[in-house]
């Protein structure tokens, strides 16, 4: 239920911004790096790319650092003798757009439209799987999860669907091979984070989810429908705690808690439903169905919503017992990612199951769990020793 928002850029195209006027002829160098140009079409095709990726922030300098780190990459595979073959890079480009489901090619008309090269966009794929080969040279085979911190990442997972949270969220989406750049930027993040009026600032201002607008809020839900790879470290949460970055679904993301509740056990604890419901004026029958028809998931719901007031876009998690009587029969018919529209008091309403979840059915495996552990430790050693080629690299403007 929650992820990576990245946004169509087939749709941002039109929203776009001017671009930074070049100082120098576009193929001039605009920064060297160990000795390797930067140019500035370099630069502009990046800044572009990440307006239409709505990467928040300073897109110019995020763009800068963003190249300087791509030289850093390649110099380090280099001397690790670390290479990418065209079908990894195929792979790749294919990975990174089905996060805007899209496929790579519907991915690239829709960058060359909006002016951004398809070797760019390459060049971008092609540097993190480099820095991704870099990290597993350099560190797989040195670190290990033991069958301990096994155990222990079960033990909360199976305590989860006696827990209720309340949580807000940061989301950083990443491309292959970045995880370690993004995890340092959630860090640094991190460090000014005393409260969850700065953590919604900070979730605002840098979160690419979907609950960003409302500063990463999100209602409340059980702990099994986190993330599985964010449970254990979500329930540990007390009130008013953040946790470290996490590496979920591909992209980083931080947790604030801001109240967790024990449910009772009972048979009903591995029967529950999430769904969504958009609340329009009475009459509202042919936006309704114009709002349907752009839904994938409940998260495009946050787009329809957009400008509302908060308490029209109402989602929660339930025991499908406890699902109020008024819509108990909708949902009933709805499988997950389905929707309905449906007149109800003074309102209509847009409903959308997000998912069916009966938690424990399907455990995840022991090798499932390693490989998360282990994901999240070389992305801890990943930020550090990019911090460390940071430091050393030779940085100067021509």
């Amino acid at each position: 239920m929650i992820r990576p928002a990245l946004l169509s850029v087939a749709l941002a195209a039109v929203m776009l911004g001017p671009l930074p006027a070049a100082a120098q002829s576009s193929f001039a160098p605009k920064v060297i790096v160990n000795d390797r140009a930067i140019t500035n079409y370099e630069w502009l095709q990046r800044v572009r790319m990440l307006q239409l990726f709505r990467t928040p922030g300073d897109v110019q300098d995020l763009a800068l650092q963003a190249l300087i780190d791509d030289r850093i990459y390649q110099d380090s595979a280099a001397r690790l003798g670390v290479t990418v073959s065209a079908d990894e890079i195929k792979a790749g480009m294919e990975e990174f757009a089905a996060r805007a489901n899209l496929t790579a090619e519907q991915f690239l008309q829709a960058l060359s439209e909006a002016g951004v090269s398809a070797e760019t966009f390459r060049d971008f794929v092609s540097s993190g799987l480099l820095w991704r080969g870099v990290i597993r040279a350099k560190f797989v085979g040195t670190v290990t999860v033991s069958d301990a911190d096994i155990d222990r990442a079960l033990e909360r997972l199976e305590a989860a669907p006696n827990v209720r949270v309340l949580i807000s969220e940061i989301v950083i989406a990443t491309r292959p091979g970045s995880e370690g750049a993004a995890m340092g930027v959630a860090r640094r993040l991190k460090k000014g984070i005393d409260s969850e009026a700065s953590f919604a600032a900070a979730a605002r201002a840098n979160s690419t989810a979907a609950s960003a607008s409302a500063g990463g809020r999100l209602g409340w839900m059980s702990a099994a429908d986190l993330p599985e790879s964010a449970i254990p470290t979500v329930i540990r949460l007390a009130a008013g705690q953040v946790s470290d970055p996490m590496l979920v679904n591909g992209a980083v993301t931080m947790y604030y808690m801001r109240e967790l509740q024990q449910t009772p056990a009972g048979p009903e604890a591995a029967n529950r439903v999430e769904y969504a419901q958009l609340f329009l004026p009475a009459g509202s029958a042919n936006e309704a169905g114009a709002i349907r028809a752009r839904l994938d998931n409940c998260d495009d719901l946050y787009t329809a919503a957009k400008g509302l007031p908060e308490d029209q876009l109402i989602r929660e998690t339930r025991p499908v017992s406890q699902v109020p009587a008024g819509i108990a029969a909708q949902v009933a018919q709805l499988d997950a990612n389905e929707s309905t529209d449906f007149a109800m008091g003074s309102n209509h309403v847009v409903l959308m199951v997000c998912t069916r979840n009966p938690f424990g059915a399907v455990k995840p495996s022991r090798e499932n769990i390693r490989g998360q552990l282990l994901n999240q430790r070389l992305a801890g050693l990943a930020e550090v020793y990019l911090e460390e080629l940071r430091q050393a690299a030779f940085v100067r403007e021509p």
